[in-house]
């Protein structure tokens, strides 16, 4: 059994580090913070599975004495790495729903931390009066208040990013969400049940890696179309200002149409969204391109960035 586990757990690592990579990649081709904090969500949910897997390692390969110090590390930064999960998927929803980061979240995350802080410097009073590092229960509740917090950041910023759907005009913006929503339903149920009915740890752990796997998974697609297809932006608002559309002497509809592609459409859905052929959308974005004289959509959101003036 522990052979699975660590297959599982290095395939999640494999993957999850090439979501993280292409992330990255993608953060610094567009600069759009959002992608920046998805990444950040994306690195810190792996950092749990390789903390689980050194330890799950160390434990089936050390002798019974160290294990009382493996626990009491492994529970201060798996609950670091909690609050760093919790903090990036709030950054994260709070662009994507054009929100601030306002006090209320920060001394969320600050009492997240305050409350791991108090639970080391009572497990280390208590090691001190036994005269041996041992997990104490101040640190186990800990783990618990910052599990619970992070559920409830989930919970509550999904019914925010939910409530502000209708009004996301990004297609593919909107099928990513749909896409992690699906993840999320599938997850929290299957994991309560793992958690209330067959209480085993190892079972905990690999559905857990499965759901990470799959955001991974999604996370490489959606990455992989934005940074191979040089497709602009996927997230940041993009504004065509009046001094783009006079010096190039672009046209209502040529205007029309380039807001549509660099929110993801292609040449078909705008044909559909506009009322046109194929072809003549194929047609007007052909002369979008000779009148700007760019070859590609990236060159083309440069363009419009340089003269948002």
């Amino acid at each position: 059994m522990e052979h699975i586990v660590l297959l599982i757990h290095m395939i999640t690592l494999l993957t999850g580090l090439t979501a993280t990579t292409l992330g990255y990649l993608l953060y610094l081709k567009y600069k759009v913070k959002a992608i920046k904090y998805y990444t950040f969500f994306v690195l810190s949910t792996n950092l749990t599975v390789l903390l689980t897997a050194i330890s799950n390692y160390i434990f089936y390969n050390s002798s019974t004495k160290i294990e009382g110090i493996i626990d009491v590390i492994y529970y201060v930064l798996f609950e670091m790495f909690l609050i760093l999960i919790t903090y990036s998927f709030i950054r994260f929803s709070t662009y994507i729903i054009k929100k601030s980061f306002g006090w209320a979240s920060r001394i969320y995350i600050l009492i997240g931390m305050a409350v791991v802080l108090f639970g080391v410097i009572m497990t280390l009073i208590e090691s001190a009066r036994l005269s041996e590092l041992v997990l104490s229960i101040y640190m186990e509740g800990a783990f618990a208040y910052v599990l619970m917090a992070l559920f409830f950041a989930f919970v509550y910023y999904s019914i925010m990013i939910a409530k502000n759907f209708k009004f996301m005009d990004n297609l593919d913006l909107k099928r990513a969400i749909q896409t992690f929503a699906t993840c999320f339903l599938i997850y929290i149920p299957l994991q309560a049940v793992v958690i209330g009915v067959f209480q085993n740890e190892v079972l905990i752990f690999i559905s857990r890696n499965l759901f990470y796997l799959m955001i991974d998974v999604i996370s490489i697609v959606f990455a992989a179309k934005y940074f191979f297809i040089d497709t602009p932006g996927i997230i940041e608002e993009i504004i065509i200002s009046d001094y783009f559309v006079e010096k190039y002497h672009i046209t209502v509809r040529e205007k029309e149409i380039i807001e549509l592609m660099l929110s993801g459409l292609s040449i078909k859905e705008i044909g559909g969204k506009i009322d046109r052929a194929f072809k003549t959308v194929n047609n007007h974005l052909y002369n979008i391109y000779r009148k700007t004289d760019v070859t590609s959509k990236m060159e083309l959101l440069n363009l419009i960035k340089e003269n948002s003036i």
